[in-house]
């Protein structure tokens, strides 16, 4: 149901049209779930709700409520190229991709040139830590080795990693502030739990109602239905069984 995704990017989770989708969503899952329940019945389905992420409040809300956050004024990709200039003495266009928060390096601008990866990448990350309301950064080389913070940042920084398409830097904003590049709206794709902060809702046969306050990842969905069928959990499954949850 990803139109709730594109009106909440543009409005943010607090406008009103985000929660007119909602109902909206809410009658249309009813819809859905009425015709499993005359096809099937719903004494023989387990349903599932859960979401992909979070979202930061639009900025100018959460200024209204006193709150931190921002629009980061400085274009991080200008601060990387220009300590590499100055750095290395060349004029060069050292960013040749971006993604989100990260920046992929030109590798063969800095092979002509006879220099380690690793160190250019440390001089792009250093620019972006001298910015203002950068929180952290991090470089490819860092996160190969592990060489980060082992706290729930650096712990899901590390989750994204995957070395054949990683970023060579990338950084994480303070709190609630937003990229240079997003002038309206709102995003997500930070640590921080109104980002991270999602439904996990089980309903049906097995299940005993309930709300439950412990701590619980999309990850232990697949275990939790694994064990409900008496199959196998998936060989790549790191999630745990909700056994509180279950008759």
């Amino acid at each position: 149901f990803s139109s709730n995704d594109y009106v909440g990017h543009d409005v943010g989770p607090d406008d009103p049209a985000v929660r007119d989708m909602a109902d909206r969503t809410d009658v249309l899952l009813g819809k859905l779930l009425a015709l499993i329940d005359k096809r099937l019945g719903l004494q023989n389905v387990v349903v599932v709700f859960t979401a992909d992420h979070g979202v930061a409040p639009l900025v100018e809300v959460n200024l209204e409520r006193r709150m931190p956050g921002g629009r980061l004024i400085d274009e991080p990709k200008d601060a990387i190229e220009a300590a590499l200039n100055k750095k290395y003495g060349q004029q060069a266009k050292w960013v040749i991709g971006t993604a989100e928060y990260g920046y992929y390096l030109d590798w063969s601008a800095i092979e002509s040139r006879k220099l380690s990866r690793a160190e250019v990448s440390e001089t792009a990350a250093e620019a972006l830590r001298a910015l203002p309301h950068v929180f952290r950064a991090y470089t490819r080389d860092e996160l190969t080795r592990g060489a980060i913070q082992h706290d729930f940042v650096g712990e899901r920084v590390a989750n994204g990693f995957f070395e054949a398409r990683f970023p060579d830097v990338t950084y994480v904003p303070d709190p609630y502030w937003m990229t240079a590049t997003k002038k309206t709206g709102t995003n997500h794709g930070t640590p921080f739990g109104y980002d991270t902060h999602v439904p996990v809702i089980f309903m049906g046969p097995g299940i005993k109602p309930g709300v439950y306050n412990e701590e619980v990842r999309p990850n232990d969905i697949a275990p939790t239905l694994a064990t409900l069928l008496s199959v196998e959990t998936p060989s790549g499954s790191i999630g745990r069984c909700l056994s509180e949850i279950l008759k």
